[in-house]
């Protein structure tokens, strides 16, 4: 999974990973977009932007 609030910057890595061989298996803009989608799907892996919205 990949948090990142940068749509470019996020598309850009999906692409990159997807390319490489790996599966993204979910992308998220917010921190509670992210904590939701790893409550309901734990990944392998997170790329995480430390700095999301909010807050």
């Amino acid at each position: 999974m990949i948090a990142e609030d940068s749509g470019m910057l996020r598309q850009m890595l999906v692409d990159l990973l997807t390319r490489h061989g790996f599966d993204v298996t979910g992308q998220a803009s917010t921190k509670d977009d992210i904590v939701a989608q790893v409550d309901r799907d734990p990944p392998d892996a997170v790329l995480l932007d430390i700095r999301l919205p909010p807050g």
